[in-house]
Formats: C-alpha cells, structure tokens, sequence
C-alpha cells in the first residue's frame, strides 16, 4: 500500500474543509428541522367557497385556529389563515433565505479551499488595506 505524505499547507486545507463541511450540515439540520413548525397540511380545514357569504364569522373563527382552504369546484383556490400567523410564516421565509445565501457562500469557501484558493489571513488582510490605501489617495 502506498502511503501519500501530505503538506502542511493539505492538512490544514482538509481541515478548513471538514470545518466547512460541519458548519452546513449543522446549518442544513437548523434550517429543515426548525422547532415549533409543524406541517400544516395536516391541520387544514376545507371549506366550499359558498360558505363565505353565509357562515364568514365560523370561517373567520376557524381560521383563527387552523389555517381554512376554500375550494372552488372541489378544488382547493385559497388559503385563509390567521395574519399572526401569515406574518410567522413570511418572517420564516426571510429567514430560510438568509440561512440559504449564507450556505451558498460557505459552499463556495469550502471549494475554495478544495481547490486550494486560499491565503494566509494575514496576507489576506494585508491585500485589503493595501487596497484601502490605494483607494484613499
């Protein structure tokens, strides 16, 4: 068996990447896995649109409750739900999208570092206000 002597500069990469590698599964687990959610298909109330006109009070109250889908035809059209609750789902929304953009840019860290495009911080750190000096005269 052939054993591969790896540098120190490999060693540290892979362990950039195994970080990396964590951090998303960890964040991956928060994300689908967010306590206090629960499906809310299996708390759906149906309801025929014609029921609108004449019972609006028990609608309104029901979905207050659980969230009410008017069907049209036999087909589910709307979805009637509590605002409270629309504003928890919306403010959800916003922040699976934020977890997800932050993902994206520990996806594209961790090929950075697969692909070995990586430089001491200090190095880093010194381009950037080598930069800012540029930039200020």
């Amino acid at each position: 068996m052939k054993q591969t002597l790896s540098t120190p500069q490999q060693t540290t990469q892979h362990t950039q990447l195994h970080r990396l590698t964590k951090v998303v599964i960890l964040g991956y687990n928060l994300t689908t896995k967010k306590e206090g959610v629960t499906d809310m298909t299996q708390r759906l109330s149906i309801r025929p649109s014609k029921d609108l006109r004449t019972h609006y009070a028990q609608i309104s109250a029901e979905a207050k409750k659980n969230p009410v889908a008017i069907t049209v035809n036999g087909r589910e059209d709307t979805v009637i739900l509590e605002h409270s609750q629309y504003m928890e789902q919306q403010q959800l929304i916003e922040e699976m999208q934020s977890r997800l953009a932050v993902y994206a840019h520990l996806a594209q860290a961790a090929d950075d570092v697969r692909l070995g495009r990586v430089q001491p911080a200090r190095d880093a750190f010194a381009d950037i206000l080598h930069e800012l000096r540029d930039d200020a005269e």
